[in-house]
């Protein structure tokens, strides 16, 4: 296990453990709340009786001290759990609000250090990824990811500060830059451009926009797109799941369900109920065990509200750790029950789905449209179309979505098409 190139001296300290046989596939990231250099930093852990480390000490200037070799384990979060697997750097940081810089943001020298310093620890260690998933959730990783983790998830401390708190998937993003990652796992927000979302119903945009929320109990019906825009919405698991449903058009009303009730509520109004471990979920899927409930969103992942950035029911409006609502691979959640859409009740177990491009009744005064198999979507723009076939694209190896003449029903379940254009168009 080597140490990184990258550092322009070592001050080492005897504050530390032994990994036990656990590989390095976690860097933690903390702040020093000390605006000083590398060297100074480093020092302060080598006392014995400071009891604490770092595996390196990145200072304002960017300078970058070894404090702990990786072969070792830091003591860093106070979780042995944690530490034994990751690097864990400790970062300078501004200490008053002055110069346009704020409590606890970085110098511009210590991130860009920060960031060659993780795509460094990534290459050496075999990680050609670097994952913030908003929680210490290592299911599904790849052998070749990184996890990004949080000192705040594993001690009562304000670490990594309020600036810095805010920064983890931007940091993640850099990082796979420079690594040349092609494909970044995307998890949290999963809507990458809400200023787009100009209508609560338009699919390319806002299929999962209500997982760009803050959670809470007591404000859990504070959602809207101005609330999404300004990054203060706020929801919890149910209001989420009732939200999209109703503004999805799935429900003619929105019912604002808790957990307690959704199952009757839901099959009463045409969803079937059924056993998660018998079927596959299909987008738009409802996914429900006793206390949570999430939606599927397809090609293999889950959309969710889990709890505020206390870990309680409740905290600020919007989302502060990035992971307070978030998408992640199912079946996160050991769900028990899967309640499927009335129009999507019938299995079928072929690709083709009831997807296709459209103009309503062959009318070309009117918009193509785009009928997900559930909705349909006016596409009124060009922009629109290239993104909702983009989406598609990534979902079906490459392929566009299917363009057809209603009339000539040349695509799958053509007359149910003529149906939707009369009764929903």
């Amino acid at each position: 296990m080597s140490n990184s190139s990258l550092i322009s001296s070592s001050v080492l300290t005897d504050n530390y453990g032994y990994r036990n046989g656990w590989e390095i596939d976690t860097l933690t990231i903390h702040y020093m709340c000390w605006y000083t250099d590398g060297e100074t930093c480093a020092e302060s852990f080598v006392p014995a009786s400071r009891q604490a480390s770092a595996t390196y000490c990145i200072g304002k200037y960017g300078d970058i001290v070894l404090n702990v070799p990786e072969e070792y384990r830091p003591w860093t979060t106070g979780s042995t759990a944690n530490d034994r697997r990751a690097v864990t750097i400790e970062c300078a940081n501004y200490m008053e609000d002055a110069d346009g810089h704020v409590y606890g943001q970085l110098p511009d020298a210590t991130w860009d250090a920060l960031v060659r310093l993780c795509a460094d620890v990534c290459e050496r260690n075999g990680k050609t990824r670097l994952v913030y998933r908003g929680s210490a959730n290592y299911d599904g990783l790849a052998d070749t990811d990184m996890l990004l983790t949080k000192h705040r998830w594993f001690q009562a401390t304000d670490c990594p500060g309020p600036w810095l708190d805010l920064q983890f998937n931007r940091l993640a993003d850099e990082v796979n830059e420079r690594l040349g990652a092609t494909e970044p796992e995307e998890l949290h927000g999963w809507v990458t451009n809400i200023d787009e979302c100009r209508d609560a119903s338009d699919y390319a945009y806002c299929t999962c926009a209500v997982y760009s929320c803050g959670y809470s109990q007591e404000d859990r019906k504070d959602i809207s797109i101005e609330r999404l825009k300004n990054g203060t919405a706020e929801t919890d698991c149910s209001a989420g799941v009732s939200w999209w449903l109703y503004k999805g058009g799935l429900l003619d009303e929105n019912p604002w369900f808790y957990t307690a009730i959704e199952i009757d509520y839901l099959t009463e109004h045409g969803f079937a109920l059924l056993k998660a471990t018998e079927v596959t979920p299909k987008r738009n899927d409802v996914l429900w065990r006793i206390g949570h409930t999430a939606l599927y969103i397809g090609d293999g992942m889950q959309a969710e509200a889990l709890w505020s950035e206390n870990r309680s029911i409740d905290g600020e409006p919007g989302d502060q750790t990035g992971g307070e609502t978030l998408v992640r691979e199912y079946p996160a959640g050991g769900w028990t029950y899967i309640l499927r859409p009335p129009a999507r009740e019938k299995e079928e177990d072929t690709e083709d789905e009831m997807v296709c491009v459209f103009r309503p009744n062959n009318d070309e005064s009117q918009p193509l449209c785009y009928y997900d198999g559930v909705i349909v979507h006016p596409l009124e723009s060009q922009a629109k179309y290239d993104a909702v076939n983009e989406m598609y694209q990534k979902l079906h190896g490459g392929k566009n979505i299917p363009t057809i003449s209603i009339g000539e029903k040349t695509a799958p379940y053509g007359t149910e098409f003529i149906q939707v254009t009369q009764t929903k168009w």
